[in-house]
């Protein structure tokens, strides 16, 4: 899929959520932490899951293009360098069946590079399908093997923790000190998810400059 129309379906995914769970409660200056609480702690759990579903696509998406331009077109890009750093074996290749060495048995480059890219590209699959977050080190964990740089706006990044930590909180843990955990307000949600849809677009466009 594209990456812009990844970004597309996220932004209208999240529109639909708002829609949903926050509106009523930001058009009326009387709802009160009663009204609004459990639709506030649905509207951040559902984009925090979509924000994760998103990083993860990315990363999938920029692995697998950027292996097809090497198996394909011998095209090296920044993202296959990445991979191979981060994410090959690192046996060392030079040093086996040195007994048994024959020209015929040696491997092209080419044909050595694809079977290393071969197994990289099933490992990372996995990691990404087990990854369970999208707070700063998993972003690190998702991005950095594909060469997209995280991006150090502040507001964003403190919007990112927040939404992970309030995921976290509402998901895993029903009472704050012997009682239930209140959501954050509309409002302060709204802007969080906003900050982070922000931080996706950003990423979004840096991923597709590495491949495009």
């Amino acid at each position: 899929m594209d990456f812009d129309i990844q970004y597309i379906k996220v932004n209208d995914y999240l529109e639909k959520i708002e829609e949903k769970f926050l509106k009523a409660h930001l058009e009326n200056p009387l709802s009160t932490p009663d009204d609004y609480n459990l639709d506030v702690k649905s509207y951040c759990i559902l984009c925090h899951a979509a924000f994760e579903e998103f990083v993860e696509l990315i990363a999938l998406q920029v692995m697998n293009k950027s292996i097809k331009l090497y198996t394909i077109e011998l095209k090296l890009t920044k993202p296959l360098i990445s991979l191979m750093h981060f994410k090959s074996s690192h046996a060392n290749y030079l040093e086996s069946n040195t007994e048994t060495l024959s020209v015929e048995t040696i491997e092209t480059i080419y044909d050595y590079n694809r079977v290393k890219l071969d197994e990289i590209k099933s490992s990372f699959s996995k990691e990404v399908f087990n990854n369970h977050g999208v707070s700063l080190k998993y972003l690190r964990k998702l991005l950095m093997p594909v060469s997209v740089d995280i991006p150090k706006d502040v507001n964003w990044s403190n919007s990112l923790e927040k939404l992970a930590n309030e995921r976290g909180a509402y998901a895993h843990k029903f009472l704050e000190k012997g009682r239930v955990k209140q959501s954050i307000e509309p409002e302060e949600a709204k802007i969080i998810v906003s900050d982070c849809l922000s931080l996706c677009l950003e990423i979004k466009n840096r991923a597709k400059k590495l491949i495009d």
